[in-house]
């Protein structure tokens, strides 16, 4: 299985995102350099950094959730504390994604959690930037010469040049959406009687496989932002399963009865069949007719997982009208995967 991790550390690195002309225009003469080197020996004030005492309350903390307020209330003080200890640990001059160094950087940017400290700001900007473009802009931001900076808007990823960062930036916009999907899961699943809540945790392991299987399976991952279409994928299946579970709670189920899931079992197969016999025409990306065969086997225990679940928990909708909806569902998916 392909991690997140692995999707985002593997992506190519100078997809530019942005126009980064007069910035490297800037750098030509040397005056990015030049101001990286004025704040080369800067450093926070040693009050800033935390107490032995912090240090053992913060113990796995995680500066990204608390200076956002990802899943609790935002708190920008103990973001810049958790992000002094997690700067200790990391091990690259240049860490990837919302590290101690570039939350740290964006605290003393805005002002938010710590006095402002530009200079400060700037140094981690210099030194902690993965891609050079991504240096320069940022070192831009900071010195004023952008417009869209504001003194207390400083983003790590506004700056954002190449497919890594694109990627890291993208899981940390769907952290905040999976806190309320976590949040509708719970609320579905604690309406569930005991036998039920069992056959849901099946469910809900078949749907974590598929959507990984999909986004890594039937998703061209070739490209330099592969890590964020990756993602994107793996959220719209988890937010389609999401919605089907509220249809389920709370709308009449569809009428489809054998009939139709005959129907849409055959045009699924026929869809199956036609890419199969186009094999060679999809080898320019990642997607080949062998991952497609690797995903639909998921897909099918995905499909027979709802079965089995709307058979325990929801009786009123037969198994034609679940199947027959998922099919369907995966008969568009197949159908945007044939080659024009």
């Amino acid at each position: 299985m392909v991690t997140l991790q692995q999707i985002i550390r593997t992506a190519a690195v100078f997809a530019a995102l942005s126009p980064l002309t007069a910035y490297a225009a800037d750098n030509a003469s040397g005056a990015i350099d030049r101001a990286c080197a004025k704040v080369a020996a800067v450093r926070p004030p040693a009050a800033d950094r935390p107490t032995p005492a912090q240090r053992n309350t913060l113990a796995g903390c995680d500066s990204e959730a608390l200076y956002y307020g990802i899943g609790q209330k935002a708190d920008p003080e103990k973001a810049r504390l958790c992000a002094f200890i997690e700067q200790e640990k990391e091990t690259d001059t240049q860490p990837e994604g919302f590290s101690g160094s570039h939350i740290l950087m964006m605290i003393y940017a805005n002002g938010k959690g710590a006095q402002r400290n530009t200079p400060y700001a700037i140094h981690l900007a210099c030194t902690s930037s993965w891609a050079p473009a991504e240096r320069d802009s940022r070192v831009q931001h900071l010195m004023g010469k952008k417009e869209s900076w504001y003194k207390s808007d400083f983003e790590f990823c506004d700056d954002a040049t190449s497919g890594l960062t694109g990627g890291y930036c993208t899981a940390h916009d769907l952290r905040f959406k999976k806190v309320k999907q976590d949040a509708a899961l719970n609320n579905f699943k604690n309406h569930l009687s005991d036998k039920d809540q069992a056959a849901f945790a099946t469910l809900q392991k078949a749907q974590a496989a598929w959507a990984q299987a999909r986004s890594d399976k039937e998703i061209d991952l070739s490209g330099t932002s592969r890590a964020s279409f990756g993602l994107d994928e793996e959220n719209l299946q988890n937010q389609d399963f999401i919605d089907m579970l509220e249809r389920v709670q709370n709308g009449k189920p569809p009428a489809f009865g054998p009939t139709q899931f005959a129907q849409a079992n055959a045009k699924m197969q026929d869809t199956l069949t036609k890419l199969a016999a186009k094999k060679d025409t999809l080898q320019d990306g990642t997607v080949t007719v062998q991952s497609i065969q690797q995903a639909q086997t998921v897909w099918i225990a995905y499909r027979d997982a709802w079965a089995d679940f709307i058979k325990t928990a929801y009786p009123s909708w037969t198994q034609a009208s679940i199947k027959t909806w998922l099919t369907m569902k995966r008969v568009d998916m197949l159908m945007h995967l044939l080659p024009n």
